[in-house]
């Protein structure tokens, strides 16, 4: 893609699991990579503790990619029928534990309004797609590479009630990445990114 738009060098971010693939990018593609930004990102969960820290779907879909693949297409199969049926109602189940930065943000109509659309669009060529991505992000083995190898700046932006990928999945991930720097948003949730665009993009464009 970067070949195709003529891009010799840019800035990339990632969202959540996407930032799987940006600092991915950035440790294979060093000398093309100015920077590369995470949003309520971080390690995969490994341990107890990370998985402690989720909230308790999350966390059982993690846990059912890691040791049951199978179960796991399967129940993303089922999951993915109900949500393509009521959209709706996926709102209604994140809001329950959401804290009070990201329940504002999901009853935002224009946020909802965009959440869906992409929601249904993740299950338009089926769930297995979706579920071989998580089955590829819980195992750390597949990507080849650690985060200490990555050599270039990642700027991370968390916020500290971030209950779907938690804050100590993104300090983890600062520890061992050695250029990297974490801004943490102590009140600030999952969907910080809705509300934070202008200062993040900023503070990406504001960098040499």
């Amino acid at each position: 893609l970067a070949d195709h738009l003529e891009l010799d060098a840019f800035h990339i971010v990632g969202y959540a699991m996407g930032g799987l693939y940006a600092y991915a990018s950035a440790y294979a593609m060093p000398e093309r990579i100015k920077q590369t930004v995470l949003i309520s990102s971080g390690q995969t969960p490994q341990s107890e503790e990370d998985f402690r820290a989720m909230l308790p779907l999350y966390s059982m879909l993690q846990k059912l990619a890691r040791d049951f693949p199978r179960i796991h297409r399967l129940f993303s199969t089922l999951m993915s029928r109900s949500f393509i049926k009521n959209p709706g109602q996926v709102i209604e189940r994140l809001s329950v534990k959401a804290c009070d930065s990201d329940k504002q943000i999901l009853m935002n109509p224009a946020f909802q309004e965009s959440f869906l659309k992409n929601l249904i669009e993740v299950y338009r060529q089926g769930p297995r797609h979706y579920a071989h991505e998580v089955e590829l992000g819980i195992h750390p083995k597949y990507w080849g590479f650690t985060p200490q190898e990555i050599t270039k700046p990642i700027h991370m932006w968390h916020g500290g009630k971030d209950a779907g990928i938690p804050l100590i999945l993104a300090e983890k991930f600062h520890q061992q990445a050695p250029n990297s720097t974490l801004n943490v948003l102590p009140d600030k949730g999952h969907y910080l990114f809705y509300d934070h665009w202008p200062r993040i993009l900023d503070d990406m464009l504001a960098a040499p």
